[in-house]
C-alpha cells in the first residue's frame, strides 16, 4: 500500500511540473525565446517580443530573401493539433518579396494545390492568416524585387 501512495504522490508531481513548464512555455517571454530555438535555420527573426499566448512582435523577420519589418501577430495554438498554423491577427510595416531560386510564376494556389505541394516538398505545416488586409501594387511599405 505504501507503493500506491508515492504513485500517485509522483503523478500528482509530474502534472505539477509539466502544468508549471506549460504555463513558462506560453506565457513568457523567455518561453517564446525558447520555442524560437526551433525555427528552421533558414528563418531570421529579430527582436522578438511577447508570450505564444499573446501578441508576439518582432523587429525583423526574414525567409529566402524576403522580410517584414516591424511584426505583430497572434497565433491560434490548437490550430497546430490540425498541423496548421493560424494567425488571429497579423501587423506589418514594410514587407520585402523575393522569388526564390527557381520558383514558379504563380504564388497563388488554390488550397488543394497547395495541400499537393507541401506534400511534395515535405512541409509539414500549413498556414492560414484569419484577418488580413492586402497590399496593392505601389502602396506604401510594399517593396517588389
Amino acid at each position: 500500500m505504501k507503493w500506491l501512495k508515492w504513485l500517485v504522490r509522483t503523478a500528482v508531481a509530474a502534472v505539477l511540473l509539466a502544468a508549471v513548464a506549460a504555463g513558462w512555455l506560453l506565457s513568457t517571454e523567455s518561453g517564446l525565446r525558447w520555442a524560437l530555438g526551433f525555427a528552421p535555420a533558414g528563418l531570421t527573426i529579430e527582436g522578438a517580443r511577447g508570450a505564444l499566448i499573446r501578441i508576439i512582435s518582432a523587429d525583423r523577420i526574414a525567409w529566402q530573401g524576403s522580410e517584414a519589418r516591424n511584426v505583430s501577430l497572434e497565433l491560434n495554438l490548437l490550430s497546430l493539433l490540425a498541423d496548421t498554423i493560424s494567425i488571429g491577427f497579423l501587423h506589418m510595416d514594410s514587407l520585402s518579396l523575393r522569388r526564390p531560386e527557381g520558383g514558379g510564376t504563380d504564388l497563388g494556389l488554390r488550397a488543394g494545390e497547395e495541400a499537393k505541394r507541401r506534400q511534395a516538398l515535405g512541409e509539414p505545416i500549413g498556414i492560414e492568416v484569419e484577418t488580413q488586409h492586402r497590399l496593392q501594387r505601389g502602396e506604401p511599405g510594399l517593396v517588389e524585387a
